[in-house]
């Protein structure tokens, strides 16, 4: 008899794809190789992208608001989605008032409830730092309370790494049950870059916790170079602070803005890729990095550095504390063909012993296996 499980997240990659969501898929195929019933329920989903996939794909909520984030809206929608289901476990990811109804349905059902960090921002002790006070701001307070109390009451937690299982444990009372990184396929040989001007990647959706006007900033800086290209890529900005810095840089002779792209896509642009930068003030563990690794190209960031001893330390990467600094690593890299060679080689060995679906196989395993234990405390 197989089990069911409910993965829930705010978004599915058919109609949005970014990290968590991207992870969720990943490890839904791997449950389903294990042998389990799996029902992905999210806010979005695009219906016409689903085909194929070897599980089911389910809307929360078909509610007017559906392209807002006002996930609260969504908690009838979500306990009858599961009442329906019926599952025999449930997983969850991005902590949110999602989170809250996961916990409250595993509670009252007596099934377990897998709550998944999807980055540091899960592990956040107040309100978000940097949150801008906006007209949203007190439903994003409401989504940090429930989600607060939603992850307190999940049954089985997992970090993506031991800074974030430290956190959990010292700041929320909370052990994990498994430290798991970001995984996925991985290519077993680095694709060669083509001639040309050395092209530098930034890859992710234009709002402001990612900082997309810094990297268009990296771009001017080095405009009076022809032999690096600075290519964007992502979902387009709503904010207009954004849609005006995307156009100063689009005037730009060496940037591109090349738009959302789909798995495809993201994929081609980092096989072409030579460095992959990050401008984000925060983040857990970005998928684009491990693709970058996986594609042969140098990552490089400005604020955050998820590695474990830090990508600098280890080889793998170069993490700057300041713009001028990234400015003049980048120069040295171009300069420097056979230096950023070296650095790529031994962060494509990183990923393949840090980051391999094996880590997916791993946490698929378990997820079944808390159903597995409850099937036996019932018998």
């Amino acid at each position: 008899m197989s089990n069911t499980v409910c993965v829930v997240t705010e978004n599915h990659t058919s109609a949005v794809m970014g990290g968590a969501q991207y992870q969720s898929h990943i490890l839904s195929n791997e449950l389903a190789k294990a042998g389990a019933e799996v029902v992905y329920l999210a806010k979005r989903v695009d219906n016409t992208r689903t085909g194929g996939l070897n599980y089911q794909v389910q809307a929360i909520s078909d509610a007017a608001d559906a392209q807002r984030r006002i996930l609260y809206r969504d908690q009838a929608d979500l306990r009858a989605a599961l009442g329906r289901i019926q599952p025999d476990v449930v997983y969850q990811t991005m902590r949110q008032s999602y989170t809250y109804v996961c916990a409250q349905y595993a509670k009252a059902n007596q099934v377990p409830f897998v709550f998944h960090c999807a980055s540091d921002m899960d592990i956040e002790t107040g309100l978000f730092p940097d949150q801008r006070i906006t007209r949203a701001f007190p439903v994003l307070c409401l989504e940090h309370t429930l989600g607060l109390r939603g992850m307190k009451g999940a049954t089985h937690h997992i970090a993506q790494n031991q800074k974030q299982a430290d956190v959990l444990l010292s700041a929320f009372g909370l052990s994990s049950d498994l430290v798991v990184p970001p995984f996925q396929e991985l290519k077993e040989n680095m694709p060669e870059k083509p001639n040309g001007p050395m092209r530098v990647l930034w890859l992710a959706n234009l709002k402001d916790v990612k900082r997309p006007e810094l990297f268009i900033e990296l771009a001017k800086d080095f405009v009076h170079r022809d032999d690096i290209q600075f290519l964007m890529a992502g979902r387009a900005p709503e904010s207009q602070r954004h849609i005006d810095a995307l156009a100063e840089g689009e005037r730009l002779p060496n940037f591109s803005y090349l738009g959302e792209l789909d798995r495809d896509g993201v994929q081609r642009e980092m096989e072409q890729a030579a460095i992959h930068v990050n401008t984000s003030f925060v983040e857990g563990f970005p998928n684009t990095f491990i693709e970058a690794w996986s594609n042969g190209a140098v990552v490089m960031t400005l604020g955050v550095d998820p590695v474990d001893q830090g990508m600098n330390a280890r080889g793998v990467g170069f993490s700057a504390s300041s713009m001028t600094e990234l400015c003049d690593q980048i120069s040295k890299f171009a300069d420097n063909e056979s230096q950023r060679l070296a650095i790529a080689c031994q962060a494509h060995k990183y990923v393949w012993a840090s980051h391999s679906i094996a880590w997916g196989e791993k946490l698929a395993q378990l997820v079944v296996n808390t159903a597995h234990t409850r099937h036996k405390n019932q018998a």
